[in-house]
């Protein structure tokens, strides 16, 4: 009988207790990617109703209660991206701290494992990869109606300061920022922020993603 317990003794192997904060880096991670879509969809909300807002005022008048609807929902959307964007950044920063040694673990394997997904979630964020093509292509051609938007947005201003009677400055200034701001949000909506979302989806279940880190 005794010699029986020793050897259900010897056949047993001690597991080794997790090591602390271990678990929660991984469970971190395995949500960063679910934060990222979700902070990407407020803003591409928030976006899409400042152009909507824009039109409704165009169309109807700064009184209109459809212009005061989509400008509360797009306050609230980038409110909401904003609240997923700080998550974001203290995760972000755990994972700067993981890659420089700074939060070392005994765990082994699972150690290795989590400063292999901070340094995938660090090179996700910082990558050149995120700002070529479409997306590359989106944000140059957001210059000419950034360029629309100022000069409307100065022209308002002398007309403001300087006003002279009979004059269209301010007509046409409002004109040149709803032109800005209706190509800026499309551009983003349709163009940049699909491509980062998309670029992204790759980096996150792309089977290559591994191979830029070697742990």
């Amino acid at each position: 009988m005794a010699a029986a317990q020793g050897v259900l003794e010897v056949g047993v192997p001690s597991q080794q207790p997790a090591a602390p904060g271990v678990a929660e880096d991984l469970a971190a991670e395995k949500a960063f990617p679910y934060l990222e879509y979700l902070a990407g969809a407020g803003l591409w909300v928030a976006f899409a109703c400042v152009g909507a807002a824009t039109a409704a005022r165009r169309a109807c008048g700064a009184a209109s209660p459809v212009f005061h609807a989509f400008l509360v929902a797009a306050v609230g959307a980038a409110l909401l991206a904003a609240l997923l964007l700080v998550p974001l950044a203290l995760q972000v920063l755990r994972a700067t701290r993981a890659m420089a040694g700074l939060r070392t673990s005994p765990a082994g394997i699972c150690a290795k494992q989590t400063r292999k997904h901070s340094c995938l979630m660090v090179e996700e964020l910082t990558s050149w990869e995120l700002l070529r093509g479409t997306t590359l292509l989106g944000l140059l051609a957001l210059f000419p109606f950034f360029l629309l938007f100022v000069v409307g947005a100065a022209a308002l201003l002398f007309s403001e300061l300087l006003p002279m009677e009979g004059s269209q400055m301010e007509r046409i200034a409002f004109a040149l920022i709803d032109v800005g701001v209706l190509g800026l949000t499309a551009m983003l909506c349709f163009i940049i922020l699909p491509s980062i979302a998309l670029k992204l989806w790759r980096s996150n279940y792309g089977d290559d993603a591994a191979q830029h880190c070697d742990i």
